[in-house]
């Protein structure tokens, strides 16, 4: 979700932020680098890119004005201060990602197990999630 502070226009574009700040995580995270693809593809930029430890951080930072972030939604909705922002979802050809498990080769743990087993949610049912 784009979340942008109160009283924001909606967003669909990134033209419509061309020049906004905003807070991410470091180079590598593919949400980064997801957020300045989705940028550059409209032909806007960003402005300042302030490098956060933390999704709670960023979104003080879009309460507090200055700024905008990129922040899956679920994350977002379990966040204390949500309800104090705008969000807005990317279009469709944005919305979605790939997120990938690896772990070393014999390192496969009963907990590592449980959390795949709980991965294993077939698409119908992951429908509406970001």
């Amino acid at each position: 979700m784009i979340v942008t502070p109160q009283g924001y226009a909606p967003v669909t574009r990134a033209s419509q932020v061309n020049g906004s700040n905003i807070y991410a995580f470091r180079a590598n995270c593919s949400y980064r680098r997801h957020f300045e693809s989705w940028f550059h593809a409209d032909g806007a930029a960003p402005g300042t890119i302030h490098e956060m430890e933390s999704y709670h951080g960023m979104l003080a930072c879009v309460i507090a004005g200055a700024g905008i972030a990129l922040i899956p939604r679920s994350m977002l909705e379990s966040m204390p201060g949500h309800h104090q922002v705008e969000a807005w979802p990317l279009a469709e050809q944005w919305r979605w990602l790939t997120t990938w498990l690896v772990w070393r080769r014999g390192a496969k743990t009963r907990p590592l197990e449980a959390f795949i087993q709980l991965l294993d949610v077939p698409d119908s049912a992951r429908q509406g999630y970001q």
